[in-house]
């Protein structure tokens, strides 16, 4: 069997051509031009506003990433560490080093969490 088909299979496939820490955010570029940002972080929401039967905060956490990104990123993933009963809402990204943060639950409070993050967009 020729072992030169399969190493060829496998250079063409994307894999990770650089990984780091930056500012606490740890990333992969990889070979296909795609970057994984991943970060477990501490955030604190003002959950103070009532939308419905929902508790939100009236305004955003904000975090800032380091310049990884050649572009906004569109996927964008995040969890609050437990607790079922807060959620991220309203996770986006205005320009490729900024991310904000909203969370909705049962009743107004002052949420200290840790969160995890998972964004993956173009790498520079």
């Amino acid at each position: 069997m020729g072992g030169g088909r399969l190493t060829d299979r496998l250079h063409n496939k994307p894999h990770i051509v650089d990984t780091g820490t930056s500012g606490g955010w740890k990333y992969e570029k990889w070979s296909d031009g795609k970057a994984v940002v991943r970060a477990k972080s501490h955030a604190t929401f003002i959950v103070d506003t009532m939308w419905g039967s929902i508790c939100a905060c009236s305004s955003n956490v904000v975090k800032t990433l380091p310049s990884i990104f050649s572009e906004t990123p569109d996927e964008i993933y995040g969890h609050i560490k437990n607790s079922i009963w807060y959620t991220l809402t309203g996770i986006s990204m205005s320009n490729p080093t900024t991310l904000q943060l909203n969370c909705t639950g049962p009743s107004k409070q002052t949420l200290e969490t840790d969160i995890s993050l998972l964004i993956i967009g173009k790498w520079k």
